[in-house]
């Protein structure tokens, strides 16, 4: 296993771990395989890891993990800081985490029989022990049927209800995007698809989900893969929040595209202003894109909305992140350039440059609120006097007026919703702009 933390100019942080790097084996087991899948951080800075743990002839245990935040292990965590679980006894893995506003840890993934895989969700307690009152012994174990049923990412709503996705179908035969959502006691939610689960075919081979995402409205955005022949095409699904397919996202709800053979969404952050940020891979290429709120590619990111870079033999962006400054982080491996894979982290500019000059937009100059917006929009400037102009996506003037104080109220109740830029000249020739959402 092995975490590596990163200071903001990207350089390893010597004073997490061993040179900014934790590399653990568990129980000795160097014969064995160990992995972590998913990290989430705590309030108080600690790191939650999940993934799994083998004991060679036994199998695969489900395993979790939490470490303080100089990278050593947590022992007031199930007394040294790592649990190992049986789900059952073949194999079982977590693939993600998310903790509750109440410090409990929610953890899914898979387990497989000798017959079947399905999907697990599980609680804990900040001590690490499995929390009783989500089902009856902290585990959900899900049959959606089907031989093959994976959970690859969870959400969790501000109404405690606990969202995971990934892929569900037979061995041979059609997979498919795959969502549950449970009560926060651990039952599946009636009021969501069919008695809690929601299966979508988009094609006639193989479709799933490895990242979601909870819009302020309530929607549910699944991001992963639809195939298209030989090939395939990165996805991105909207479901309204009773997980009836968003007609108003992308085609019918769904929004593809492609950018070469094999393109997938791995993960997937949303930005204030309603877009989509997307990390994946892309003909062996770790890739990023980004969608405006209504599922086009926003052209203002790297000119088409999607940028691909060729790091290794094979790459991908499997964690995506957005800093506060709203730069995306995408962290991931690439292979190719020596017997083991390497640990690959990019940052990446996600300002939108539409009939803007290069370097305009920044926000000490400008402050947008509230943003989103409906009807009324606040705007502030550093200087009476400035000229505003206001520019739709594709660069068209909208609005212009010139203030005649630092704070200006614009009523925008007759725009079409959507995204705008602002941008603002003052009498000095400073220029800066901002975004903003009109709902």
């Amino acid at each position: 296993m092995l975490l590596a933390r990163y200071l903001p100019d990207g350089t390893l942080d010597g004073s997490f771990g061993s040179g900014g790097i934790v590399t653990l084996i568990i129980g000795g087991q160097t014969e064995g395989e160990h992995g972590i899948n998913g990290i989430a951080l705590q309030p108080d800075g600690k790191i939650v890891a999940v993934g799994y743990s083998q004991v060679v002839g036994i199998g695969f245990h489900s395993a979790i993990l939490r470490f303080n935040t100089n990278g050593t292990l947590d022992n007031t965590f199930s007394g040294d800081g790592i649990r190992l679980d049986d789900v059952v006894p073949d194999f079982d893995a977590y693939r993600d985490v998310a903790i509750q506003p109440n410090g409990r840890i929610v953890a899914n993934g898979y387990a497989a029989t000798s017959t079947t895989y399905d999907v697990v969700v599980a609680r804990y307690l900040a001590n690490g022990t499995l929390d009783n009152s989500f089902s009856t012994d902290g585990f959900v174990l899900t049959d959606i049927g089907g031989v093959e049923n994976y959970s690859y990412e969870v959400v969790l709503q501000p109404d405690g209800k606990i969202v995971v996705g990934g892929g569900g179908g037979e061995i041979s035969g059609p997979q498919h995007f795959l969502l549950a959502r449970y009560t926060a006691n651990g039952v599946l939610d009636a009021a969501f698809g069919n008695g809690g689960i929601v299966t979508s075919n988009f094609s006639t081979y193989t479709d799933y989900a490895n990242a979601l995402a909870i819009q302020p409205d309530g929607k549910l955005l699944a991001g992963g893969y639809i195939s298209a022949g030989i090939a395939g095409n990165m996805a991105v699904v909207r479901y309204m929040s009773d997980g009836m397919l968003d007609a108003s996202f992308g085609t019918g709800g769904v929004a593809t595209f492609e950018h070469g053979m094999g393109s997938m969404v791995y993960s997937m952050v949303l930005l204030p202003d309603g877009r989509i940020a997307l990390g994946g891979g892309s003909g062996g290429q770790i890739a990023a894109a980004m969608l405006l709120p209504d599922g086009t590619l926003d052209t203002g990111f790297s000119d088409d909305g999607l940028v691909a870079l060729q790091l290794g033999t094979i790459s991908g962006g499997n964690a995506a992140a957005l800093q506060p400054d709203g730069k995306l982080i995408l962290a991931g491996t690439r292979a190719g350039f020596s017997s083991l894979d390497d640990l690959v982290v990019l940052r990446y500019h996600t300002a939108t440059v539409v009939g803007i000059e290069e370097g305009m937009i920044h926000g000490a100059a400008l402050r947008i609120f509230p943003n989103p917006a409906e009807e009324l929009l606040n705007v502030q400037v550093d200087a009476h006097g400035a000229v505003l102009e206001i520019r739709s996506a594709d660069g068209r003037l909208v609005r212009a007026q010139r203030t005649t104080s630092t704070t200006v109220v614009l009523d925008i109740a007759d725009l079409e919703s959507g995204m705008y830029v602002i941008c603002a000249q003052e009498g000095s020739g400073r220029k800066s702009a901002g975004r903003f959402v009109k709902r």
